[in-house]
């Protein structure tokens, strides 16, 4: 129960994350001087729900804002935000505890803090 609460809010958080990211720009600003080409957005293992989950927010970007955008698959949510730290992915399916290791360079990150998320 924890974890599936635990999932729906890093979906909302996701979701706050990415609408505030473009409610910054006029969509039609946004078409003519959008400066990536396309976006990613890593999820997990193919067949796993972060991958399905990953689907909806990259469907919404390129069918509203013309922004292409694509779902990797990862190792999860740690190797998410080793990703996105290194600037391998835009976007990162995460959990709250992997992300806060991370930040603080605990746990799984062993010291390494990983704050360009």
């Amino acid at each position: 129960m924890r974890r599936c609460l635990m999932k729906r809010v890093s979906m909302i958080w996701l979701g706050i994350i990415v609408c505030a990211f473009f409610a910054f720009h006029s969509e039609a600003q946004e078409k003519k001087v959008w400066p990536l080409k396309g976006v990613t957005i890593g999820a997990a293992p193919v067949g796993g729900v972060y991958y399905v989950w990953a689907g909806g927010p990259a469907k919404i970007l390129a069918e509203k804002l013309g922004l292409p955008a694509s779902v990797e698959s990862t190792g999860g949510p740690v190797h998410n935000t080793q990703l996105v730290n290194a600037k391998e992915l835009h976007f990162g399916m995460v959990t709250a505890a992997p992300v806060y290791e991370g930040w603080h360079g605990l746990g799984w990150a062993k010291g390494r803090k990983h704050q360009n998320v």
